[in-house]
């Protein structure tokens, strides 16, 4: 496997809850103040990023990935399988689910299971994770009566927390909180409520209510991953979730670390410096 290590120019998204965290956080030049996701790595076809450096320098990762497989371990997969983002949700985002990858294949698209980690947050703020209907029909119930309260379910959080939403989970990310996402390469989103707002281009954002009601995992399924930790020397490695879609590892790395990849890794400076 060829070890080169390759840099990549992000992809900006700008979004009617978007603002400008990801120039005052990480010196972005983010295209406006309705800047709300960084594409840091994307082979997607909605926004590759750009290499940097070395012999691929100018052509795009989703360009690399399908012409140079050796690069990425021989992977059989036809699209490049991880897309890492920094969002920055300065006000609520859509309440939304993801589909699996059954149901998302009807669309061209891979379904969508997603990691967060918490880069900054607002005193007391919130996400929507999860929902109390039983069954289909009493979900569907809360939906046609608007009864948002009864129906969504909340959880605090807080900077340095993480969250794992597979598939079926119904989330939103509300205001106040800057996180880095890692999630299977989709971008597709199937929303329940916008609280009526227009878009960007002052028409109202579409809803996909009968994609939701099909997508959701209904009851509400509890989420379980168990985090471990192994130290090499001062540095300090946490593996946050192993399942098919990704492993998810955050190291703090406080002295010289060499190590030897035996398959291709992504990998997102979040803090800090080095050399």
């Amino acid at each position: 496997m060829n070890n080169q290590i390759l840099f990549l120019e992000p992809v900006f998204k700008e979004k009617i809850w978007g603002w400008n965290n990801l120039k005052k956080l990480f010196n972005y030049k983010i295209p406006s103040n309705s800047t709300g996701e960084c594409w840091a790595i994307s082979g997607h076809k909605d926004g590759s990023s750009i290499i940097k450096n070395g012999s691929f320098k100018g052509q795009t990762l989703r360009k690399v990935f399908k012409n140079n497989k050796d690069l990425f371990n021989n992977i059989t997969s036809n699209e490049f399988p991880l897309l890492v983002k920094i969002i920055d949700a300065t006000k609520d985002l859509s309440v939304q689910v993801h589909p699996n990858d059954e149901i998302a294949s009807r669309f061209n698209e891979s379904g969508k299971s997603e990691f967060w980690l918490i880069l900054d947050a607002e005193e007391n703020s919130n996400i929507i994770y999860g929902h109390n209907a039983r069954t289909k029909e009493e979900f569907k119930n809360y939906i046609d009566n608007a009864n948002w309260d009864k129906l969504l379910k909340y959880k605090n959080i807080k900077k340095g927390d993480y969250v794992y939403i597979p598939s079926g989970k119904i989330h939103s990310i509300n205001s106040g909180i800057t996180l880095l996402e890692i999630q299977q390469s989709s971008n597709l989103t199937f929303r329940l409520s916008d609280y009526n707002r227009p878009g960007l281009d002052g028409l109202p954002r579409e809803l996909h209510i009968e994609e939701s009601i099909e997508a959701t995992s209904i009851p509400d399924q509890n989420v379980e991953f168990h985090i471990s930790n192994k130290k090499i020397n001062s540095n300090n490695f946490i593996t946050y979730i192993d399942n098919e879609h990704f492993k998810i590892e955050k190291w703090i790395i406080k002295e010289h670390f060499e190590f030897e990849p035996s398959q291709f890794l992504l990998f997102s400076v979040i803090e800090g410096s080095g050399y």
